[in-house]
């Protein structure tokens, strides 16, 4: 506190904000006169003035939140940082006010949660927080990013077929089925693993993975174990073409 005039009586004081002991407090002011003669008037007996100072709340901050990515099928977390310029008194509640279906946000924490799937591939998906402080009024804050979902090329699944019985001098005929996990569908090619099939069996349709096979009279008795090597073309996809035995 300082005086602004001598021969007056204008006081200036200015309330530090780091001084949380003056918040929500009254204050009196007395003042003395003392002439050049070194005269002092008694101390008065009533203040000359009185005031209140009362706390001015003031908005958490969000640390900046860089756009991300992750892979579908993977579990998406990132913790939201905040502070609160008033002090590790008042309690922050968090919300999300944007985000894709399943995304949570701890409401004490900040903590971000959401399982991706196979659905999310090739998206961008836009996050809004929202932070809230317990102040007089409360206050909030909030921060947006975006989250890139990659795709991920799965393999396909073969469908195994029940064992086959073909006569000699036969030709055995059978088809394959596959199943493809991606979205959108991807289209299938089916390769014959010739190393792990008998002699002179063949894929005649490697789209609908169509095998053809005649069993000869100098094909040995034991039974043969075909193999039927498939791989998966990503047509649609970026990613590279997976196969599976």
């Amino acid at each position: 506190m300082r005086v602004l005039s001598r021969s007056g009586c204008n006081i200036h004081w200015k309330v530090a904000l780091s001084s949380r002991e003056r918040w929500a407090t009254n204050y009196a002011f007395y003042s003395i006169a003392t002439d050049y003669a070194g005269n002092r008037e008694a101390a008065p007996g009533t203040p000359d003035a009185q005031t209140h100072v009362s706390l001015t709340n003031r908005p958490p901050v969000i640390t900046p939140i860089p756009n991300q990515c992750t892979n579908e099928g993977s579990l998406f977390r990132t913790q939201v940082v905040v502070t609160d310029p008033d002090g590790p008194s008042q309690t922050l509640t968090f919300r999300l006010t944007a985000g894709p279906s399943g995304a949570a946000i701890d409401p004490q924490t900040g903590l971000i949660t959401w399982q991706t799937g196979e659905a999310h591939g090739d998206s961008l998906n836009l996050f809004t927080v929202v932070v809230t402080d317990n102040g007089t009024p409360p206050l909030s804050a909030f921060a947006s990013f975006w989250v890139t979902v990659k795709d991920v090329n799965l393999p396909p699944i073969l469908m195994v077929p029940q064992p086959l019985v073909v006569n000699v001098g036969d030709t055995l005929v059978f088809t394959n089925q596959a199943v493809d996990l991606d979205i959108p569908k991807q289209s299938l090619m089916f390769v014959l693993d010739t190393n792990h099939s008998p002699a002179g069996a063949r894929m005649t349709d490697s789209a609908r993975g169509i095998v053809r096979w005649t069993a000869r009279r100098r094909t040995p008795r034991p039974p043969y174990r075909s193999g039927l090597l498939f791989a998966i073309m990503g047509r649609h996809r970026s990613a590279p073409p997976r196969m599976f035995l």
